[in-house]
């Protein structure tokens, strides 16, 4: 048996090396369909199947609360749930928390090093306890530490040790000047751990108030390791039990239900989709392949006619031209997986340069074993597909027909002249289903960028800035119901004043403005009143904006009535408001808003003050998807309540600057860095960047999407050309001696050329049909892509259709210039 099958590769080796053409083409079509479905799997290997970098992390699971009239909704916990979670239920090993992150400024006089802005979490005694790490160095926080009033403390990333501290072993038990604090270094985690999304520096313990017990706010982020003998079900039913207690102590919060969701899900679940599509784009594309190889072999085997029939006579049976037959498939899709995963090998690296940077570990993606098995598996799948209906339909020769006719006679007849119409049908169908999605995400991203944003972006120079909390920020200054309440200094301000003015005096800065979101990030909401308006049962909310002046003036933004913030609007005047044209529009619909007033309501008697509208703006996008601007009011930052609550501090403890160069943005973001490190050297001065640059950075998604879909089309296409034009350069060869005899007859050049490119019409214009057949069911799983387009968009189906009837026209025009000029004196001596 080892024997025979060494012969029969040999002998498949032998034919494909005397049939340059044909294993070149095949193998062209095929490592492109084999590469291109490798190199989507490494993504998906890394976001989606890679294990998390946590011991036994399928207990990992992820708490969430869930609103009473929205219980498929996933929210995240309020502190006395997480309380109960991590207190009362039965099924986990350890309950953990973490909130969304957190900015801090490190600076340290001693280390020689300027201020830097650090990436952190906050997190529970317990959290590094249920993910089942350890740190290299030192120890976790304790439970005091969690609570307000312990000494602060710090645990350090591997990277930032390494960096800012030069890896001291001896740097437990140090200290470092975090937010103005002097923080304890109390341990450094590993250089492979994590938390989730792979950017904190340190993580600091929460110092819950005593108000926290009560809060309503919901801010923590839940994790758990469910115990070995319990099932996420079981554990699911002992944290509804949690919940029930939750209402009894809260009856007027309604029936909040706990959630659990395993880890890998919560954190990587939502890439499943677009990485699915992406999948099944360029599975597509190895399908055109493998029909455009079996068209090729079927073509190949009709010049094997006679040698099949000669070996049949001789009594060679038909499993053996089967085993050879496949034998040289599987070679083929060997030797195209070889090149493939290579051509993988090569292109990983751009790829990845491509791709989003929020695309999850990224990092990982390579070449690995699992990669390596994917690919040979799809390049099995693939022999199978393109080889085995051929070599069966091969195997069975006509022995009189393939006897009697030469080998430059031998015709597939009727019948394998349908087969390759057929498969160049499917190859055409395939091919503009994915030259669809390629135009309508192409279409998309154009749309995408031509939104009028209502602000010049040209020469805008974004800057952030973060307030030290010690310092501008007085932790528990007070309570309100199920809210804790701190005090923010009145020299926070102040000091945004002095860097706003410094930054108008940097040479080459036409104009300075700030905000607490770089522009066209999005807003926050704001519940708010209208100076008299009946109460209603139901809160109000708007955007909200707090912005420094001249703001309008550096963006660009049309003020329609009315003023801008100036320097005569203080803390003890007046305070006052700018409102959108869709806020005006909604709320006082026909009337004049100037002289109206506003008063927001940050928490119940709050005491905030009416602000009286003394501008209209006109609206602006908070991103670039938005469909219709919403309600948004424009509050001076320095007329603001001293007392407010803790979650604003993201609010009132940042600045976003934007000044407006009149050169080249870039060249000035040395000088506006100096400027700013003149006011106050211990506030680093982050993200400095083009305010085009990170427009451009939110169309990253997009942007991947349809680049990937652009390339996998090109290649559908390219493949399907090949296959049009392999076939009806058969057809020529198949009917050479019909087309010698019309030739002799006097059939001009239009008329034989036509004969043949009918015929391929006809084959185009029935694959596009049934192209848009199937585009029509399945670019209904990338309507949560698209936006600004439909995606049955007859455009662009018009567009495509033309692409890929002059693209196959021009294909059949090669093979059917050939047949006008066959020589019909040739043609007539043929056998």
């Amino acid at each position: 048996m080892f024997e025979m099958l060494t012969r029969d590769v040999r002998l498949a080796v032998r034919r494909l090396i005397r049939t340059p053409g044909f294993t070149a083409v095949a193998l062209l079509s095929l490592s492109l369909g084999i590469g291109v479905n490798t190199l989507m799997f490494s993504f998906m290997n890394a976001a989606l199947l890679q294990p998390l970098p946590y011991p036994d992390a399928g207990r990992l699971v992820m708490i969430y609360m869930s609103p009473p009239d929205n219980p498929g909704q996933y929210g995240q916990l309020s502190p006395p749930m997480f309380f109960l979670v991590r207190d009362h239920s039965q099924s986990f090993d350890a309950v953990g928390a973490y909130d969304g992150g957190r900015q801090v400024n490190l600076t340290d006089d001693a280390s020689g090093f300027a201020a830097e802005r650090l990436s952190g979490h906050r997190i529970s005694s317990t959290t590094f306890q249920a993910l089942g790490v350890k740190p290299i160095l030192g120890r976790f926080h304790t439970p005091a530490e969690d609570l307000s009033g312990a000494e602060p403390t710090v645990l350090l990333s591997h990277a930032l040790w390494q960096r800012r501290f030069g890896g001291r072993p001896d740097i437990v038990g140090q200290t470092a000047l975090i937010d103005g604090q002097s923080t304890a270094i109390i341990g450094v985690m590993p250089a492979s751990f994590e938390v989730f999304d792979g950017s904190s520096d340190a993580w600091m313990p929460f110092g819950f108030a005593p108000a926290a017990a009560q809060g309503s706010q919901r801010w923590l982020r839940g994790v758990a390791r469910l115990k070995s003998n319990v099932t996420l079900e079981q554990a699911s039913a002992d944290v509804l039990n949690v919940a029930h207690e939750y209402e009894r102590m809260f009856p007027d919060r309604g029936k909040w239900t706990v959630t659990l969701q395993p880890l890998a899900e919560a954190l990587f679940g939502g890439m499943r989709q677009p990485l699915m599509l992406l999948q099944i784009a360029v599975g597509l594309v190895l399908l055109i392949a493998c029909a455009n190889v079996a068209a090729l072999i079927l073509t190949r085997a009709v010049s094997r006619q006679r040698e099949l029939a000669v070996r049949a006579a001789l009594g060679e049976s038909r499993g053996s031209f089967v085993r050879q037959l496949m034998i040289e498939s599987l070679l083929l899709s060997l030797a195209a997986a070889a090149i493939g995963a290579f051509a993988t090998w090569i292109s990983l690296r751009p790829m990845v340069a491509l791709t989003p940077a929020w695309f999850p570990r990224l990092e990982s993606v390579a070449v690995d074993a699992r990669v390596f098995l994917f690919c040979v598996g799809v390049c099995v799948m693939a022999s199978l597909i393109f080889g085995l209906i051929p070599a069966l339909q091969a195997s069975r020769p006509n022995l009189v027909r393939g006897l009697q006719e030469s080998s430059a006679r031998a015709s597939g007849g009727k019948s394998r002249m349908l087969q390759l119409q057929g498969l160049v049908v499917v190859q055409v169908t395939l091919a503009f289903v994915l030259l669809i999605g390629a135009g309508l995400a192409i279409k998309t991203l154009v749309r995408l960028q031509g939104v009028n944003l209502g602000i010049d972006t040209s020469k805008l120079l974004s800057l952030q800035i973060q307030l030290p909390r010690a310092i501008y920020m007085k932790d528990n200054a007070g309570t309100a119901p199920g809210i804790t309440l701190v005090d923010y200094s009145a020299a926070g301000p102040l000091l945004i004043d002095r860097f706003h003015e410094a930054l108008q005096h940097v040479p080459g800065v036409v104009r300075a403005t700030g905000a607490i979101f770089p522009p066209l990030t999005g807003h926050p909401g704001v519940e708010f009143m209208l100076e008299g308006a009946p109460a209603s049962g139901r809160p109000t909310f708007t955007s909200y904006e707090m912005v420094t002046p001249d703001y309008f003036a550096t963006l660009g933004s049309r003020l329609l009535v009315g003023r801008d913030f100036n320097d005569g609007d203080r803390a003890n005047t007046p305070w006052v408001v700018v409102v959108n044209e869709a806020f005006a529009r909604t709320f006082w619909p026909g009337q004049d808003p100037l002289g109206k007033h506003v008063t927001f309501k940050f928490y119940n008697k709050d005491g905030e003050l009416p602000r009286e509208v003394v501008g209209v703006a006109a609206d602006t996008r908070q991103f670039r998807g938005e469909t219709r601007s919403q309600p948004l009011v424009y509050a001076l930052h320095r007329q603001q309540l001293v007392r407010q609550r803790a979650s604003l501090e993201t609010m009132r403890m940042r600045m976003a600057f934007v000044v407006r160069a009149n050169g080249d943005p870039t060249a000035l973001a040395a000088s506006v860095r100096a400027a700013l490190a003149r006011v106050d050297p211990a506030i680093p001065v982050t993200q400095v960047r083009t305010v085009d640059s990170y427009l451009s950075a939110q169309l990253q998604g997009e942007r991947f999407i349809a680049t990937l879909f652009a390339i996998f089309a090109a290649v559908a296409l390219g493949i399907g050309v090949i296959g049009i034009y392999g076939v009806t350069a058969h057809a020529v060869s198949d009917r050479y001696r019909e087309f010698g005899i019309r030739r002799a007859l006097g059939a001009g050049t239009s008329n034989v050329l036509g004969l043949v490119m009918r015929r391929s019409l006809i084959i185009l214009v029935i694959g596009i049909v049934l192209g848009v057949a199937a585009s029509l069911a399945l670019t209904r799983f990338m309507e949560n892509f698209l936006w600004g387009v439909t995606r049955s968009d007859p455009a662009t189906f018009l567009t495509i259709a033309a692409i890929l009837l002059g693209a196959g026209i021009v294909a059949c025009l090669v093979p059917g210039t050939r047949a006008t000029r066959i020589d019909p004196l040739v043609a007539l001596r043929q056998d």
